[in-house]
């Protein structure tokens, strides 16, 4: 049975929060009546009276998720509240935010006070989101998972949770304010997917299978099954769907065998850059783009089959591509003679050591020229070559073109 702390103790937590990701973070009794609060000072919106009208339609009365539940408001301010409970009993509710998952661009923030008829407040409605903390999604769930753990000493799975909030059917916001009657809406975390094209989809991923993964992906669009995660941002929409796709495209890599360090890296990777993107074209292609290469590379991964210490080679190699790799350091670890490890591993693998690593290193920097904005001077520092001369000289060993050739190449497409 789950119980939530003291109340002392859950003073504490909420402080943490706010202290460590500068968070506003509000607690609530069962009655909706404010208990604590944790921040600096309240952003005011110009569209509410009073923070206490900003909290009372995410509060939701005797909420029974046992999971962190996330709500965008019509403003396209994201919340996550926490339900308090003792011996199954709603006891109140914990409510963290407001924060946006991006900078609201110019464009943006002009189509929803069109829309919304408040072109008047621009000033001032911009000079609150300017205030509002800017933390991307995927962190934001992780923030979730690291209060209710505090709270509940529960481990939560971040595929479960967004799977979770797909299923919920938020209540609509509303928002009242003088003349101003807007009937909001709660950020329906939904997918409209056929099942069987979503299992074939991280089925194909799981197997390495890239042609059934594109024909899979091809048939999306196709059906009209994609579902819409915003009510005010198509782009915003997209880029929901987009880090769900990624987060159950990672866990079916992982599943086929990827080394997780790799594909959790890669997700990071893919999803930090996805929030920079603005084009839902663009979105559209960057997530297919993204399950092709997990697809790629579980294909990779389960046409080799090696023996115990060259995969636990190849393994260390994976783990520690941002170090410097030595003929030592694998051979200690594996308890082997290192010209017997040598002559084991081209044996096997058909490379020497020294060339698998050089190869995984520029794969890991086409990743980043790819997904990241480092520049070439940083990514040849991070991989622990030794001087730019050295990194442009190997990667065109292995792929044809400089550092610089093939991310203009990449840039022009």
């Amino acid at each position: 049975m789950m119980n939530h702390p003291h109340i002392d103790e859950l003073d504490y937590i909420c402080n943490m929060i706010y202290t460590t990701f500068d968070l506003p973070v509000y607690t609530m009794n069962a009655n909706g009546e404010l208990l604590f609060e944790q921040s600096a000072a309240y952003i005011h919106h110009p569209m509410y009276f009073s923070k206490m009208e900003m909290l009372k339609p995410l509060f939701v009365t005797d909420d029974p998720h046992h999971f962190p539940v996330f709500r965008t408001t019509t403003f396209l301010e994201n919340f996550f509240s926490i339900s308090l409970r003792t011996e199954g009993a709603f006891q109140g509710m914990i409510i963290v935010g407001p924060v946006l998952y991006s900078t609201l661009h110019e464009e943006s923030l002009t189509g929803m006070l069109n829309e919304l008829q408040l072109t008047k407040e621009k000033k001032r409605m911009s000079e609150y989101y300017a205030a509002l903390p800017v933390i991307n999604q995927l962190k934001v769930i992780s923030i979730s998972k690291l209060m209710h753990y505090m709270i509940y000493q529960m481990k939560l799975d971040t595929v479960e949770i967004l799977q979770q909030n797909e299923l919920l059917h938020t209540e609509a916001i509303e928002i009242e304010h003088l003349h101003v009657h807007i009937s909001g809406s709660g950020q329906h975390h939904r997918f409209h997917e056929s099942s069987i094209l979503e299992k074939k989809v991280y089925q194909s991923i799981a197997e390495g299978r890239k042609e059934e993964l594109t024909a899979a992906l091809t048939a999306y669009p196709e059906k009209g099954i994609l579902g819409k995660l915003s009510r005010t941002s198509s782009s915003r929409s997209n880029k929901n769907l987009a880090i769900a796709a990624i987060t159950l495209g990672t866990r079916a890599a992982v599943q086929g065998g990827l080394h997780p360090e790799i594909a959790y890296t890669l997700s990071d990777l893919y999803i930090q850059n996805l929030e920079e993107l603005k084009d839902s074209r663009t979105i559209d292609q960057f997530t297919n783009s993204a399950l092709h290469d997990f697809a790629e590379r579980v294909q990779k991964h389960r046409e080799q089959k090696y023996s115990k210490p060259i995969n636990a080679c190849k393994n260390y190699i994976f783990s520690h591509l941002y170090d410097e790799i030595k003929l030592t350091d694998l051979a200690e670890m594996t308890v082997m003679n290192p010209s017997y490890l040598s002559a084991l591993f081209k044996k096997e693998v058909g490379t020497t050591i020294k060339q698998y690593i050089q190869r995984t290193k520029i794969e890991e920097a086409k990743s980043l020229i790819d997904y990241t904005t480092y520049t070439l001077a940083d990514i040849c520092t991070l991989l622990n070559f030794h001087d730019q001369s050295h990194f442009t000289k190997t990667f065109k060993k292995f792929i044809g073109l400089t550092p610089g050739e093939y991310k203009n190449r990449i840039e022009s497409l």
